[in-house]
């Protein structure tokens, strides 16, 4: 089942989503920083209070800064619940069973960061790690089922939306391959967001996101035509089908040349 006829299923009615209550606004503000420097070249990434990507830096130039609009959205379909979960800083965080459980497991200051939400019965395990030495950061978003066994699977869609400010700049070229999306400048630096773990998704998408500050609808996100010049983000997307009593799931990458 493609993810685009699942969002237009269920999520029609929510079209205008993106007009949250402002008391379910969150910040894009760094809670935990990281940073690597390889052959005199530096990387940062620091995470929110809600464990969302707020903000990359390579070699003092911004590349996602925290005044940006990025995060993810978990869609899950099934017979059991389900719904839109969603992190996106300045825009929200909502459609959870409470708010964000952000571990440091193996102690503050480190990686792996480790982030849980309930959509019961199911729930979201994202993992945020970084491969060292480069400027490379990745996210496992897990899904699990608690439904019993012998009934129809779920259908999850998780989308992670990058405004990308390539080198300090709010206004980049930006565009897409099937499954990757990416900004770049004329000079040739460019970042990009793309599934690295792709193994259990079904389907697979990309796009951009055209003056992505102004406000979207988180749940159902609409394409600009490609390429894009100006204040953009860039968007990967996977559906995959988690079933009774079992948890799959999908990695995304954000990296920077």
């Amino acid at each position: 089942m493609k993810s685009r006829t699942l969002r237009t299923a269920l999520f029609v009615p929510m079209m205008m989503l993106f007009l949250l209550d402002l008391s379910a606004l969150a910040q894009n503000t760094c809670a935990y920083t990281f940073s690597t420097t390889k052959k005199g070249k530096t990387f940062e990434f620091c995470v929110s209070d809600t464990g969302n990507i707020a903000e990359i830096t390579a070699n003092g130039a911004h590349q996602l800064s925290t005044s940006s609009v990025s995060g993810y959205t978990v869609e899950i379909v099934s017979d059991f619940g389900g719904g839109c979960g969603y992190d996106y800083g300045f825009l929200g965080n909502g459609g959870w069973d409470g708010p964000a459980r952000v571990m440091q497991p193996k102690g503050s200051g480190t990686l792996p960061i480790v982030v849980y939400y309930d959509m019961s019965p199911y729930h979201l395990v994202e993992t945020i790690t970084q491969t060292a030495g480069s400027n490379l950061v990745q996210v496992k978003m897990a899904v699990s089922s608690e439904v019993g066994r012998g009934v129809n699977p779920a259908y999850v869609t998780i989308t992670r939306v990058a405004d990308f400010d390539v080198d300090s700049s709010t206004n980049n070229w930006l565009d897409h391959s099937l499954a990757r999306g990416w900004a770049y400048n004329q000079d040739g630096s460019y970042a990009v967001i793309y599934p690295s773990n792709d193994t259990a998704a079904a389907d697979e998408e990309a796009g951009v996101v055209a003056n992505p500050k102004a406000g979207f609808n988180v749940c159902s996100i609409a394409d600009a035509t490609t390429p894009f010049q100006g204040d953009g983000a860039a968007y990967s997307r996977m559906t995959f089908i988690v079933q009774p009593q079992a948890t799959k799931s999908v990695t995304f990458a954000y990296q920077v040349f």
